[in-house]
C-alpha cells in the first residue's frame, strides 16, 4: 500500500508551534543557550517525521525581533534574538532592546 503525503503540512499543531516548541526543548527556556537552525531540525523531525524542514528558518526568522528579514514575513511574535550569522537565542525583553530609528535622531 502507498502512502501518499501531502507538502503541506497537517499536523496537529501549526507550523510556527511545532518550531516553538522545539525551541523550548533544546533550550530549556534559558535564554542564554544560542542555538542555530541545524540545532533545530532534529528535535522537530523526531517528533514530526513529516514536517517541511525547510519551513524552520522561516519561522525563526519571522519570530526574531532584531532579525533585518523579520519584515518580509507576517504574523511574527517575539520569541528570538539574532546574534549574528547562523546563531539564535531566546528574546529576553528586559536585556534585549531594539534601538527605534527615532530615538537616534536628536532635536
Amino acid at each position: 500500500m502507498k502512502i501518499e503525503l501531502s507538502d503541506r503540512w497537517s499536523g496537529p499543531k501549526t507550523v510556527k508551534q511545532v518550531v516553538w516548541e522545539a525551541v523550548l526543548e533544546l533550550t530549556d527556556g534559558d535564554t542564554n543557550i544560542e542555538f542555530a537552525i541545524k540545532d533545530v531540525k532534529p528535535v522537530i523531525s523526531k517528533k514530526y517525521p513529516n514536517y517541511k524542514l525547510s519551513n524552520v528558518g522561516c519561522e525563526i526568522t519571522s519570530d526574531c525581533v532584531n532579525h533585518t528579514s523579520r519584515h518580509h514575513y507576517h504574523g511574527g511574535s517575539d520569541r528570538y534574538w539574532w546574534i549574528s550569522t547562523g546563531k539564535y537565542r531566546l528574546y529576553d525583553p528586559e536585556k534585549d532592546k531594539i534601538e527605534d530609528s527615532t530615538d537616534s535622531i536628536q532635536d
